[in-house]
């Protein structure tokens, strides 16, 4: 009998994306996006009206907020399952956004935004810095010249210091357990989630490569886009190595100037 032929990998972003990352990150809420949105508004402010890019957008909550202030915005997200959250929640908000099921390494529209947001840790998913290398590229090609960019990332230094190795919990009747290492040698962060509910076990990874500044620099520089600064948390404060995030803020430039 003909055996059968091994089945192809699926990347761990299009698995782990769905219900259960919705029941895991339920922390993540309307006030936490609110705070990001501000920062953002001050890294690069925008007029009223504005096109805003949500790259990444997951379950809509930084997409909502900005729609509430006044920009039109597209959320772009792999997962139907984030997006179908994300229509939800706008709806009961009584906002109007555009959602696009498609893989963040391809372009919306050309020169189509003024701003485009990458937030909470949403880069280095791929497995070579040439599939990540594409993510830049396509913020750079979604924006208009001169259109600005903020990209919220981790702070290698501080994962490779602070990272909580083990933790399990429960929510709403389920039992999460997430383990945490660092690969130095490939310069990521894994982790590896179980959940375990009525007698139902569901393993899901995640796999995140650190760049450092340097390196973002290069890849920003390659993608013909420009850093205007780095802060280090929510709060807008000066990014160091001790900093718990790396938020980049800057733009594509207009080669008519």
């Amino acid at each position: 009998m003909p055996q059968d032929l091994p089945q192809p990998k699926v990347p761990w972003y299009v698995d782990w994306f769905g219900e259960d990352y919705l029941l895991v990150y339920a922390h993540r809420d309307e006030a936490e996006a609110k705070k990001m949105v501000d920062l953002a508004e001050r890294l690069c402010p925008i007029a009223e009206g504005s096109r805003v890019l949500d790259l990444a957008c997951g379950a809509g909550r930084h997409a909502v907020e900005m729609t509430k202030r006044g920009f039109q915005v597209t959320g772009l997200d792999l997962s139907q399952t984030l997006l179908a959250e994300a229509a939800r929640w706008a709806g009961e908000c009584d906002e109007e956004v555009t959602w696009v099921n498609q893989d963040m390494r391809q372009v919306v529209t050309p020169l189509g935004f003024d701003l485009v947001v990458n937030f909470f840790t949403s880069f280095g998913y791929f497995d070579t810095d040439d599939e990540n290398q594409r993510v830049l590229s396509a913020i750079h090609d979604n924006l208009r010249p001169g259109g600005g960019f903020v990209m919220d990332y981790l702070n290698r230094d501080w994962i490779i210091k602070n990272l909580v190795g083990h933790d399990d919990s429960d929510i709403r009747g389920v039992h999460i357990v997430q383990d945490r290492k660092v690969d130095r040698e490939a310069s990521r962060v894994e982790k590896t989630i179980r959940i375990e509910s009525d007698g139902v076990h569901r393993v899901y990874k995640e796999s995140v490569r650190m760049y450092i500044y340097p390196e973002l620099m290069a890849m920003t520089q390659r993608a013909d886009l420009t850093i205007d600064g780095v802060v280090g948390d929510y709060d807008g404060s000066p990014y160091t190595l001790s900093s718990p995030r790396m938020m980049l803020f800057g733009h594509r430039e207009d080669q008519s100037e």
